[in-house]
């Protein structure tokens, strides 16, 4: 099915695509449930009002807007860029296990912005990337690639989470702060940090590869040496 006109998909109702849905023209979600298919086309897809996505893969760009939420459920197939907010907060959450997965790229904007759970663990694929600033609260596994690319902090937070791929901040003026109840970064897991600060705290495990060049890291909360893992430091 293709649209070359402005589209808007509105209200509570439930909008379930069976196969493609090719979109040309300006197209909203706004307050709506879309349900299945492959959305692509020429144009991005505006999320203006708070709405949800099942089981739903995405050719084409996706904008949530400010004071907006993007709920997934039954998991996200990303091969596109989606952006959260441009001037202040909006969310990309989960609810129940989820999986985002696919070769796309999510933008936390600003730093009220977040990705963060209604409930359950997010599960990032090691295809996906998560880059800017802002948070992203747990619980959450992260196979992909989570990078601050802003002279801001990106702060990962809440309880459990768990880096199984690459953390990296490598823009002079950037930071980082890690803090929660029990995350980990796991022994497969590399945290990056090259002219930067890195707060470390709450109660971690660091089994995986740290390597800092040229930064500063804080060691905060409850750790033990034997759970450092390994450090590579230089100046």
């Amino acid at each position: 099915m293709e649209f070359d006109g402005p589209l808007t998909f509105t209200g509570n109702g439930t909008k379930t695509v069976l196969g493609q849905l090719t979109l040309n023209g300006l197209t909203s979600l706004d307050q709506g449930v879309l349900v299945g298919g492959v959305i692509n086309g020429s144009t991005s897809l505006n999320v203006t009002g708070n709405s949800t996505v099942r089981g739903v893969t995405f050719d084409t760009d996706v904008q949530v807007a400010n004071f907006t939420s993007l709920t997934l459920e039954n998991g996200l197939t990303l091969n596109s860029d989606l952006t959260l907010g441009t001037s202040s907060w909006s969310q990309l959450r989960w609810l129940g296990t989820q999986t985002l997965d696919g070769t796309g790229k999510v933008t936390v904007s600003n730093a009220s912005s977040s990705l963060t759970p209604a409930s359950g663990t997010l599960t990032i694929e090691s295809g996906i990337e998560i880059e800017g600033y802002g948070q992203v609260v747990g619980p959450w596994i992260n196979r992909g690639t989570i990078r601050n690319t802003t002279a801001n902090t990106l702060t990962l937070s809440g309880n459990g989470w768990v880096n199984e791929g690459l953390i990296d901040v490598s823009v002079p003026g950037g930071s980082l702060a890690l803090f929660g109840s029990g995350w980990s970064n796991a022994a497969t897991g590399t945290m990056l940090l090259n002219d930067t600060t890195a707060s470390l705290s709450g109660t971690y495990t660091q089994a995986g590869t740290l390597t800092a060049n040229n930064a500063v890291i804080n060691l905060g909360g409850s750790f033990t040496l034997a759970n450092l893992g390994v450090l590579n430091l230089t100046s």
